[in-house]
C-alpha cells in the first residue's frame, strides 16, 4: 500500500503550490516566469532599436494659410461656427506681419470665440509675432513654450493664456491663434486639425494629437 501511494503522488513539477493567485503547479509558475522574461527581453530590444535611431528633424514644406484653414474649418465639429471662413483684416495700428491670414468664429455657452490661421514669409517673423500675440511676458515663459534648434524650423508648442492673450500653436511657417477663454476641448480639436494638415507626412517627428 505504501508503494502504491508513492506511485500515485503527482510529478514534482505538477504538484500544486500555494501562491497569491491561488494554487498553481510548479510548471505553471516556471512557464509564467519564463514568459515574462521573454516579454521583457523583446520590449527592451524593440526600445533599444527605436532609441538607437531617433527621428531626425525635418523642415516642413511651406504652407499657405488658405489651405490650412480650409482643413481646420471643415473639420472643426461645432454647429455654431461661421458657415465660411474669411480673410483676416486687422486694423493697421495693430501692426500684424503675416503674409496671409484667415479667420472664423463660433459660439459656446453664450460667448463668441475666434480662430486665426496665418502664414509667414520666414520663421523669425513668425516667432516674433507668436511672442507678441501670446504675450509671453518673460524669456523664461517663452523658452517654456518653444523648442528651437539651429538646424530645424519645426515648431509645435502651445503657450498658456497669459492674461487676455491669444493661445498659439506654430508649425513650420504657419501659426494658429485662438482667442482667450475658449474651452480646452475646442482648443485641442483646433490644434489637432492644424497639426494634421501640416504634418501628416511626418508623424514620426511631429507628435500630432490624432492617430
Amino acid at each position: 500500500e505504501a508503494q502504491a501511494g508513492v506511485a500515485l503522488r503527482p510529478d514534482y513539477w505538477l504538484r500544486p503550490v500555494r501562491t497569491p493567485l491561488g494554487f498553481l503547479s510548479r510548471r505553471s509558475i516556471l512557464l509564467t516566469v519564463l514568459g515574462m522574461i521573454l516579454w521583457a527581453a523583446v520590449v527592451l530590444l524593440a526600445a533599444g532599436a527605436r532609441l538607437a535611431e531617433p527621428p531626425s528633424a525635418v523642415t516642413l514644406p511651406r504652407a499657405d494659410a488658405f489651405t490650412v484653414m480650409t482643413h481646420v474649418h471643415a473639420n472643426f465639429a461645432m454647429e455654431s461656427k461661421d458657415p465660411l471662413f474669411a480673410p483676416f483684416d486687422p486694423p493697421p495700428a495693430e501692426n500684424w506681419r503675416f503674409q496671409d491670414a484667415y479667420r472664423f468664429s463660433w459660439r459656446r455657452d453664450g460667448n463668441t470665440y475666434t480662430a486665426l490661421v496665418l502664414s509667414y514669409a520666414n520663421l523669425d517673423t513668425l516667432l516674433g509675432e507668436y511672442l507678441i500675440r501670446t504675450q509671453a511676458p518673460t524669456l523664461a515663459n517663452y523658452r517654456a513654450s518653444t523648442s528651437i534648434t539651429q538646424d530645424s524650423v519645426l515648431e509645435l508648442r502651445d503657450t498658456p493664456d497669459w492674461g487676455n492673450a491669444w493661445s498659439g500653436t506654430h508649425l513650420g511657417n504657419a501659426l494658429l491663434l485662438i482667442s482667450p477663454g475658449a474651452s480646452e476641448a475646442d482648443k485641442q480639436q483646433l490644434r489637432s486639425h492644424f497639426a494634421t494638415i501640416l504634418a501628416a507626412e511626418h508623424r514620426e517627428v511631429v507628435p500630432t494629437p490624432t492617430p
